[in-house]
């Protein structure tokens, strides 16, 4: 089932999707696959017939298998699946943040090419939790130059990194049961 549902993906032209998950122009094969694809994620998540096989269809790992070349100083690349386990918590997380910032890039700008109103927003909880002042700095400053808007939540250990870089500043602080919001800094201010 995977393998045909990675088969209908990528045999899929963009131009003919319609609204119509079954479109006309998908063989009787392709269309039984899709039905048994519907029947699975239509189900309850915690199904014990079909859950083990819903998580095997929703995760992009069962169809994709990738790796992130690094290229050093000396002109050499390497792979990043190589050198995971030797490298600190702000050495492998580097790479996450530059490829999450190309992707959006790739987004904003094929947006733009088509006419459409490009829109960047991105997400981080714990954002940068491994990484040393140095690489945040960079990495803030790469976000800054594609102009992708961020919404960061960090611990206050690392406000001091993230606060030249960003707008506005909205603290929480929990008392127990109830958490304080307030605004320490907006846009007036920086």
């Amino acid at each position: 089932l995977l393998g045909r549902v990675y088969h209908i993906a990528m045999e899929t032209n963009q131009d003919t999707v319609t609204d119509n998950l079954f479109v006309e122009t998908m063989d009787e094969t392709s269309k039984d696959t899709m039905e048994k694809v519907f029947n699975i994620l239509s189900k309850p998540e915690d199904d014990p017939d079909t859950g083990d096989r819903r998580k095997q269809i929703t995760d992009y790992r069962s169809y994709l298998d990738y790796d992130i070349r690094i290229r050093v100083n000396d002109g050499n690349d390497r792979l990043y699946s190589g050198n995971y386990d030797a490298k600190s918590g702000g050495e492998t997380q580097t790479p996450f943040y530059a490829l999450i910032a190309g992707a959006f890039q790739s987004i904003l700008a094929d947006s733009e090419k088509n006419g459409r109103s490009p829109t960047g927003l991105v997400l981080f909880d714990e954002a940068f939790n491994n990484m040393d002042g140095g690489r945040i700095k960079q990495m803030l400053e790469f976000y800054k130059e594609l102009n992708v808007q961020l919404i960061i939540s960090v611990p206050s250990s690392r406000l001091s990194y993230i606060s030249p870089y960003v707008s506005n500043i909205i603290c929480l602080a929990k008392d127990e049961y109830a958490i304080a919001v307030y605004q320490a800094r907006s846009s007036s201010d920086a």
